[in-house]
């Protein structure tokens, strides 16, 4: 009888002890929370500059000149760095974010500029189109690696630089608005990527292309949308094949990578969601037009990757040139073993465009200016020119983005010369100068490109 009055009391003193025990930790976590609240005055009487509101206009196109950004006064590194020489980077891709991530925030007043927000890891891109990786996977935010050098980031494209004023024209597109600003600099950094090689290919718009987040994107929903027009009662059974035939020009990395990712989300996944008769009609192709796709790597890497393809049924046609690209075809030409040259035609549902890169249009028309130069050269004077110009080297790696062509007219006098020569060795010295190309007359400057292929 004693045992069972007892019950009723340790039952009230264990309930009574959860009690007060879930209140202190509700007690101290409210106060842990006030302790550590901190209120962020900076917010409170921020200043920002007026020129950085309400930019003064300048330049040869009269445009505002973004002198001062609007987050120069954010906190006291970034105002210290207002008044130190400016580096403009375009672009967010590979050597841009390799150098962002070796600069000294103590050196420069760093901007990037760049219509992507963030950093893409495009080797993977292959795989995202098909969802064994997802996008967000493969991207960080560019603003947060801009922030560990106290650098400030502006969402825009640049389409021209005026060397001459160090002025780098920028455009902001919002629908079918367009808004024009100067960014300028002190040194400017180049690294916009390439495009795609469109070879002179009639029909182009009709292919994908993967360079970019969105381009995997457009790539997914596309093959998800023909495997599921593919299902419909209504769909006949040539459409349907050709609804399943996926075509891939270029027998490169990427194109070769993509192809085993297709096949193998088409071969291993397709037959649990979808009818297994679409399985047996689904058909990848590689248009290579070399002799073997992989060329640029290995021989030994190429056969294999061939033997893998032809096991697994995926058709490689090689010594193939697309010539057109209809809306559900492609044509090409294909070399036989007698050396004959024979047009096919291709049923497709998908294609894939990869088949290597080109210059951007801004990098050709910055080319271009070269050939400007010639104009502004003095007929008697010698003059030194300095170009702001991305050098590749043999080599593969890229310079000091800074060339000095140096002018001298074989009609200026002995004493010009002199003083000259010992300006240029002078030059020759500095860690401005990574290239010096003599030049005599103005029609030399038709061979500066060959001489910027080469070594300093």
């Amino acid at each position: 009888m004693a045992d069972q009055l007892l019950l009723p009391g340790a039952t009230l003193f264990y309930s009574g002890f959860f009690v007060l025990a879930s209140g202190a930790l509700v007690l101290a976590f409210f106060v842990y929370d006030y302790s550590t609240y901190r209120e962020d005055t900076d917010t409170e009487d921020l200043a920002v500059s007026e020129l950085a509101l309400n930019p003064l206009r300048g330049g040869p196109k009269d445009l505002p000149i973004a002198n001062h950004l609007v987050d120069d006064d954010d906190s006291p590194e970034k105002k210290g760095s207002k008044h130190k020489p400016k580096l403009v980077i375009l672009g967010t891709g590979w050597g841009s974010v390799a150098l962002l991530k070796q600069l000294n925030p103590e050196d420069y007043h760093i901007t990037v500029v760049s219509p992507s927000n963030h950093f893409l890891f495009t080797p993977l891109l292959p795989s995202a189109t098909v969802g064994t990786l997802e996008l967000r996977s493969l991207v960080e935010p560019i603003r947060r690696i801009v922030s560990k050098v106290r650098g400030h980031f502006l969402k825009a494209s640049a389409i021209d630089v005026d060397f001459s004023e160090k002025l780098v024209e920028c455009v902001v597109t919002e629908g079918d608005q367009q808004r024009h600003f100067y960014l300028p600099y002190d040194k400017l950094v180049i690294g916009v990527g390439s495009i795609t090689n469109p070879h002179g290919v009639k029909g182009l718009e009709n292919c994908h292309f993967l360079k970019d987040i969105s381009d995997a994107r457009r790539i997914r929903n596309q093959i998800v949308r023909n495997l599921e027009l593919a299902c419909l009662p209504t769909t006949p059974d040539d459409e349907r094949r050709r609804l399943l035939s996926f075509v891939v020009s270029g027998g490169g990395p990427t194109g070769v990578e993509f192809a085993a990712e297709l096949f193998d989300m088409l071969n291993e996944d397709l037959t649990k969601y979808y009818p297994k008769i679409l399985r047996n009609e689904i058909s990848v192709h590689v248009l290579q037009s070399r002799g073997h796709i992989l060329n640029t790597y290995d021989e030994a890497l190429s056969i294999y990757a061939e033997s893998r393809f032809a096991n697994d049924q995926v058709d490689i046609q090689t010594n193939s040139r697309v010539k057109e690209v209809t809306p559900d075809r492609v044509i090409y030409t294909q070399k036989d073993e007698k050396g004959e040259v024979v047009t096919k035609e291709l049923p497709m549902g998908f294609c894939l465009w990869s088949t290597g890169v080109a210059q951007t249009e801004f990098c050709q028309n910055l080319a271009n200016k070269l050939d400007e130069l010639g104009d502004e050269l003095p007929d008697h004077s010698p003059r030194f020119v300095l170009l702001s110009y991305p050098l590749t080297l043999s080599s593969g790696r890229l310079s000091v983005p800074y060339v000095m062509l140096y002018y001298l007219p074989v009609t200026c006098d002995s004493e010009l010369r002199m003083l000259y020569a010992g300006a240029k060795e002078l030059m020759r010295n500095t860690a401005e100068v990574g290239k010096i190309i003599e030049i005599d007359t103005a029609e030399d400057l038709e061979e500066i490109e060959e001489k910027l292929k080469g070594e300093p």
